[in-house]
């Protein structure tokens, strides 16, 4: 008989483990943070500054991102999204800490009058508590947008 509570001890004592290891995956995919924002417009140093939040999750856009730059505020793999839009043909950037990770130039999307050109960029990272991420280049229209979301 006291065997068999013994056992039964150890079980629950591992059903309670189990529980608990579930409860901390889900709590932290539950915490992911994430925001897209549009109408940019340039900053010093070729930086650009988005300024309009269309969502956003688990971040306090405030502190996170200023003056055009994401300050991550928790250490994880990210991926970063911007469709620029421009009126003329030049590069963007994707830039971890001031180093280059990815670039796109912009491209001729439309025979209309007024010429826009398109410069699709992405780049999934791996970021540390207050690694900063910016998006630069020369000229853009206020439709272009940025999401950043930890994966």
């Amino acid at each position: 008989m006291k065997e068999l509570k013994d056992k039964m001890s150890r079980l629950e004592m591992l059903q309670n483990l189990t529980s608990m290891q579930v409860n901390a995956t889900i709590q932290a995919f539950s915490e992911k943070v994430g925001f897209t924002v549009c109408e940019g417009y340039m900053v010093s140093a070729g930086r650009i500054k988005f300024t309009s939040v269309k969502s956003s999750n688990g971040i306090y856009m405030a502190s996170s991102y200023r003056d055009g730059k994401f300050i991550a505020p928790k250490a994880g793999f990210y991926l970063v999204l911007s469709n620029i839009l421009s009126n003329s043909q030049t590069g963007f950037y994707i830039r971890k800490n001031g180093k280059e990770i990815a670039r796109a130039w912009s491209l001729y999307k439309d025979s209309n009058i007024d010429s826009f050109y398109s410069a699709p960029l992405s780049a999934f990272l791996e970021l540390s508590v207050n690694d900063v991420i910016t998006i630069e280049g020369e000229s853009l229209n206020p439709a272009s947008c940025l999401s950043i979301v930890q994966l």
